[in-house]
């Protein structure tokens, strides 16, 4: 996949969001535009830690990839991470992995879910006002330091002007936090985000923070995964904009909300099709496919 297809499909899907139309279908060629960040969140459950770029096909899938540094313990405290240079992506990747889905949606369950505000330390020049989920906020703290300095080399050494955070499930949302985190520590990267079955992160002043800092941003939900409809939005969480509901294989829209970021209107993006589907099943947050692309830990 050549680094030109791939910008496109980040470029034309941008736009497709500066529109006010309800969806609009992916071409295929967009579709499979994201397929190397699939397998990069793919292989964010399968690295493990490891120092090397070896974790069968998720790896090999982006066999040019330079891995500069990867760290974590696998837990939701702590999940596995990883940061280095793509050449066929001409971008920095910063991917995080995820936990079991039915763990991730106990946790986001219930009459409330504790935020917290973002440490003002690290999201420098933030409203005090600006809150997430507790969880997310420690869990993104404990590998923060060490991602921003993996960054800062990565820069150093490749003269990489593109940044590029990702992930799955609870990935995704570590990869939204980095996305406001490391634009803010490194002002002149060019910040893009694309992120697989990601739950709300945080509240509004929190979703503004990322739409300003995200030069593009991809939320891909799979089919009738509840995993993103999580936490309730009745408990003050937002997810920013860019979804892109995947409704079947090879079928992908842009769902685009007319009154705000999330399309709670139109009966193929997601909200609609979680409420309409009381039997929806956490396989589709925990395996996919995304294309033809499975992610988790059992797929490695």
């Amino acid at each position: 996949m050549s680094a030109a297809i791939v910008a496109a499909a980040l470029a034309s899907c941008a736009g497709c969001f500066a529109l006010k139309r309800d969806t609009q279908p992916l071409s295929a060629e967009s579709i499979s535009g994201y397929e190397p960040y699939a397998q990069f969140a793919r292989a964010a459950h399968c690295l493990g830690g490891s120092q090397t770029w070896e974790c069968g096909d998720a790896c090999a899938a982006n066999k040019d990839f330079k891995l500069y540094a990867s760290g974590g313990d696998g837990t939701s405290d702590l999940p596995f991470y990883f940061v280095g240079y793509s050449p066929s992506l001409a971008s920095i990747i910063v991917a995080h992995g995820g936990m079991e889905a039915q763990d991730l949606a106990t946790a986001l369950q219930g009459p409330y879910i504790a935020q917290a505000p973002v440490n003002l330390t690290m999201f420098p020049g933030v409203d005090e006002d600006t809150m997430v989920y507790a969880g997310f906020r420690d869990a993104h703290s404990r590998s923060a330091d060490a991602v921003l300095a993996a960054v800062q080399e990565t820069i150093a050494t490749t003269g990489a002007a593109v940044l590029t955070t990702l992930g799955h499930g609870l990935g995704g949302a570590l990869a939204e936090m980095d996305a406001a985190y490391l634009r803010l520590n490194i002002p002149y990267i060019r910040m893009n985000t694309v992120t697989f079955g990601k739950p709300r992160v945080g509240n509004a002043a929190w979703v503004d923070l990322v739409d300003a800092n995200a030069d593009s941003n991809a939320r891909i939900n799979n089919m009738r995964d509840p995993i993103p409809v999580l936490p309730a939005q009745t408990s003050t969480y937002e997810h920013p904009t860019g979804e892109i509901h995947v409704v079947q294989e090879g079928m992908w829209l842009a769902c685009i909300a007319n009154n705000g970021r999330e399309d709670d209107e139109d009966a193929e993006c997601t909200i609609q099709s979680v409420r309409r589907m009381p039997d929806y099943l956490l396989i589709s947050h925990q395996t996919g496919p995304y294309n033809g692309i499975f992610i988790g830990s059992e797929y490695c």
